[in-house]
């Protein structure tokens, strides 16, 4: 079963793109951020892709999923992968798409010419 992801926005931190150490937890490197676009038409914004010192399945990096915060003060997940096998589909395309060098300024400018500013 896939995901059907169709694109992913990703926006590093960093302009080297080797990412910033959390304050709150120094074992803890966050990259960037993510919006992705599914098959059936649901855009998700507000991924966060990040790296942990400790040992992953997924190598040390890994997918944190967008949260609000409630009423009660705390963060609660908007949505999540049901299965592992989804989160290993979804952690890989973050990652190609963390790889992929940013693209030239004046190309995006002409993209979002042609198609209008991203919306979130």
């Amino acid at each position: 079963m896939s995901l059907g992801i169709q694109e992913i926005n990703y926006r590093s931190i960093s302009a080297d793109g080797r990412g910033v150490v959390e304050p709150s937890n120094s074992k803890i490197t966050m990259f960037g951020f993510a919006d992705v676009v599914f098959a059936n038409g649901l855009k998700v914004c507000g991924f966060k892709l990040k790296a942990s010192t400790k040992n992953n399945p997924q190598g040390n990096a890994f997918v944190e999923e967008p949260k609000r915060k409630s009423s009660d003060g705390k963060f609660y997940p908007v949505c999540r992968p049901t299965t592992a096998e989804a989160r290993r589909e979804l952690t890989a395309a973050m990652i190609a798409a963390a790889s992929k060098p940013p693209m030239p300024q004046a190309e995006a400018a002409e993209l979002s010419a042609v198609n209008g500013p991203a919306t979130a």
